[in-house]
């Protein structure tokens, strides 16, 4: 989770899919997704919309860092 959090802060206002943190962070979609359920508790990312995913077509989710959380890392 540690590495998640720090790839968001240093990336602050750019949006990602659960798909662009699998390729970043080289992790299986399973952690990816367990982490992103946890950080949106947490608050320290939220949705801020959907959009297609440009390799699958598919419609997803687009995450952000919040803005109040930079002093957690």
């Amino acid at each position: 989770m540690r590495k998640a959090r720090k790839f968001f802060t240093e990336h602050p206002t750019c949006t990602y899919s659960r798909a662009d943190l699998v390729e970043a962070l080289e992790l299986p979609i399973n952690h990816i997704t367990r982490i992103v359920y946890d950080l949106l508790d947490a608050g320290f990312i939220r949705v801020i919309g959907k959009d297609r995913n440009p390799r699958s077509g598919i419609t997803v989710e687009m995450l952000q860092l919040t803005g109040k959380e930079v002093d957690h890392v």
